[in-house]
């Protein structure tokens, strides 16, 4: 769900506010800036007093989506800055976070173990992108199948059966798709079975077929048998919450919303 949060306006200063987020490396975050009392509201964006930025602080592009460096700077706290253009003296700033990835949002070889990072691959738009956790191995009529949640294999029932999953999630890949490691097979639908649950069929290979989970390895000699219904899981947004800095008619907050509208 897309949220907007505003703060009050302040002529002669920069007011900070909540902290901003946590990009892992090679990872992206979308930032907006609405300019105002002018007809020209398109700014400059900077990474550290670099326009546009540069590999050791990140890049960030033209239209606010800042991507992370492939290691962590130092510091690896660095301002992304917005400058209007019709009047450079108008900016606004906001600090972002570089950390480095954990292990269930890193790609992996094959077979892939689980408790990792992935999702639909068509689960983005214009702006913004999602993923989730592939939760865990289940077997039915000798086919082994990946089971996680509806709103990360199925798209919150927007998807079509067929759809392509994918390791590691668009979050945790800059937004593109990772290797197909299953394909949409059936899901709960969310409005009427009281469960968020889906399951994938795995692509011959692609999986460990102990159901092997990251850090935990194998905890079962056999997959579990499938059934029509399933629990909750984990969900990851490409944002989390929201924040913002307002500073001389210029905001510069990032926003949330995955495979809807913009």
């Amino acid at each position: 769900m897309r949220r907007r949060q505003l703060f009050e306006h302040s002529s002669d200063s920069c007011k900070r506010f909540p902290r901003g987020p946590s990009v892992p490396v090679n990872s992206t975050q979308q930032f907006t800036a609405t300019v105002t009392g002018v007809s020209n509201t398109a700014v400059n964006w900077s990474v550290a007093g670099v326009a546009g930025g540069n590999s050791t602080v990140g890049t960030i592009s033209t239209a606010g989506v800042y991507t992370a460096p492939s290691s962590v700077p130092s510091p690896a706290t660095v301002s992304v800055s917005a400058t209007a253009q019709a009047d450079p003296s108008k900016s606004g700033a906001a600090s972002v976070t570089v950390v480095a990835a954990a292990i269930n949002q890193k790609a992996q070889s094959f077979p892939i173990e689980l408790g990792t990072t992935g999702g639909n691959v068509n689960d983005k738009s214009a702006k913004f992108c999602c993923s989730g956790t592939l939760g865990s191995l289940v077997s039915r009529g000798g086919s082994q199948f990946i089971l996680s949640n509806n709103h990360v294999l199925a798209r919150s029932d927007q998807a079509t059966l067929g759809e392509l999953i994918s390791q590691p999630g668009l979050v945790d890949n800059n937004c593109n798709p990772g290797n197909t490691v299953a394909i949409l097979t059936q899901f709960a639908p969310l409005k009427t079975s009281n469960v968020d649950a889906a399951i994938a069929a795995a692509v011959p290979g692609a999986v460990d077929p102990s159901g092997a989970i990251l850090e935990f390895g194998s905890t079962n000699s056999q997959p579990r048998a499938a059934s029509e219904h399933g629990g909750r899981g984990r969900y990851r947004h490409a944002s989390g919450k929201e924040w913002a800095l307002h500073c001389s008619d210029l905001l510069v907050n990032r926003n949330r919303q995955c495979n809807g509208t913009d």
